[in-house]
């Protein structure tokens, strides 16, 4: 077996950092449970030097902020670094900010010597507060044989029918380990976990957890929750019609599995501290204008739901001036179109479509698209109609009706020519002199009529009819629609 020699530097202040062996066992609140888990999950880092994971093809790199610490396996009994050895954030976060150097490991004993984090079945034990690092094997015999530490609440494969609560736990013989953090919906929990690469939140069906025995630690403090108390919006308003957000809740006695409300409605929420929460607020919730209710609900035991605080989502109302106008055929109406604010400024662009525009009329937006802020903002709206008159010119004038005109002039030039000939040969005969003529008058009258009737088959168009219209006028940003109905009179 090849031997060899750990750097004396390294050895100290590996000591120094890979120093959670256990604490004194005590009884532990779930909050307190659930905080520790929430922080080494969500507290940023920054490593001074390069960092790899336990698989040391991950890589982290210094002045990059992370968040969620990183996954390594436990140090081996024979590296003289105490035995299974594990990180809490206070350990993590000073060790890897004080790095003495670039590195993915020492092998000691053809062992790897990992650095700075965490694994499932450590992250288990900090949460818990054990009395040293138990690995998933041991928690399970544990659960199932002396009860020491924990107790099990199913059997396993029985996390759906279990009375799981945030800071249970689910364990697979010795696979993995995690915390239980919430009910999603009736197929999907969300865990608290170290797994790699960082530390995270995850989503687990329950028909994933065939393999998991939910379990529960003894000494429970269960003690009531408080009822939470909320105090400020970010942000403090958004306009109608744009994009899903973020939302910030800033307050006091939240606990790690506190729910935002919007208006009465669960909404997807983030623990980060006993003040802060964030909820994911989705485009739908902000589609229409209007004043919404933000609250939180901490629930039971104890708990209850905080006061409201409003949150405005600002909206258009649009008006035309004038509502009518009467034109003649071929002249033009202008309106404007007047767009107000309401709940607050709105700060995005607004354009504009008509619809039940009558035939031949046209319209245009001057400007095509406006920002209205703080205050009252207008477009022109010029609706332009159509001439009947000029409209029947242009449809006898173009290519198609000359070529029957051209055609009509040579048959008529033909006749005379074919009349003179004939003339001669009925001189001295009236009755088929008249007769002659008559049909000469009627060949030249139906030529005529073929050249100035066209083809027949692509009449003229009219202009726009004589009527009264509702033209409706709508406005759009984003999914946000607003609309107005004025009247065209066109004689």
């Amino acid at each position: 077996m090849r031997k060899w020699i750990v750097p004396p530097a390294f050895l100290l202040f590996a000591l120094f950092v890979f120093s959670w062996d256990g604490e004194t066992w005590r009884p532990m609140s779930r909050q307190e449970i659930l905080a520790r888990a929430v922080q080494m999950i969500d507290q940023p880092w920054s490593p001074n030097k390069i960092v790899r994971a336990w698989n040391k093809a991950t890589k982290f790199d210094p002045g990059v902020i992370y968040h969620g610490m990183v996954y390594t396996t436990n140090v081996s009994h024979e590296s003289g670094l105490g035995a299974r050895a594990q990180n809490n954030w206070e350990e993590f976060a000073h060790g890897i900010a004080r790095l003495p150097g670039d590195y993915s490991g020492y092998p000691f004993n053809d062992v790897w010597i990992n650095t700075y984090g965490n694994h499932c079945s450590g992250f288990l034990s900090i949460c818990w507060g054990l009395p040293a690092l138990n690995l998933c094997d041991d928690i399970h015999a544990d659960a199932n044989g002396p009860q020491t530490f924990s107790f099990p609440l199913g059997p396993v494969g029985g996390a759906a029918g279990a009375p799981l609560l945030p800071g249970d736990a689910l364990n697979y013989g010795d696979a993995h380990c995690f915390l239980f953090g919430r009910k999603l919906d009736d197929n999907t929990i969300e865990s608290l976990e170290q797994t790699p690469q960082m530390a995270q939140r995850k989503a687990w069906f329950y028909s994933s957890l065939a393999l998991y025995q939910p379990i529960r630690r003894k000494d429970l403090l269960e003690s009531d929750n408080p009822i939470p108390h909320l105090t400020s919006l970010s942000p403090a308003k958004v306009t109608g019609g744009g994009a899903g957000f973020t939302l910030t809740i800033s307050g006091s006695d939240f606990v790690p599995n506190s729910i935002v409300r919007w208006n009465g409605n669960n909404r997807t929420t983030t623990y980060i501290s006993g003040s802060e929460l964030q909820a994911a607020i989705p485009a739908s919730d902000i589609a229409a204008g209007g004043e919404f209710q933000a609250t939180v609900v901490n629930p039971a035991p104890g708990g209850g739901i905080s006061s409201a605080v409003v949150f405005p989502v600002s909206t258009l109302t649009m008006v035309s001036s004038p509502a009518s106008a009467t034109v003649n055929a071929g002249q033009s109406a202008t309106y404007t179109i007047q767009l107000t604010p309401q709940f607050g400024s709105f700060d995005s662009s607004a354009s504009f479509t008509c619809t039940g525009l009558p035939r031949g009329c046209t319209a245009s937006f001057s400007p095509a698209s406006i920002i209205p802020g703080a205050a009252v903002a207008s477009t022109a709206l010029t609706l332009t109609t159509k001439s009947s008159q000029s409209t029947a010119l242009g449809a006898t004038a173009g290519p198609a009706s000359f070529v029957p005109l051209v055609s009509g002039l040579l048959f008529f030039f033909l006749a005379l020519l074919l009349w003179s000939r004939f003339r001669k040969s009925i001189s001295g005969r009236p009755f088929h002199r008249r007769l002659a003529a008559g049909t000469l008058v009627c060949l030249i009258g139906l030529l005529t009529g073929c050249s100035a009737g066209g083809d027949g088959n692509n009449p003229p168009t009219s202009g726009t009819p004589p009527g009264t219209y509702q033209i409706t006028v709508q406005g759009n940003s984003g999914s946000l629609a607003v609309s107005t109905t004025l009247t065209l009179v066109v004689k």
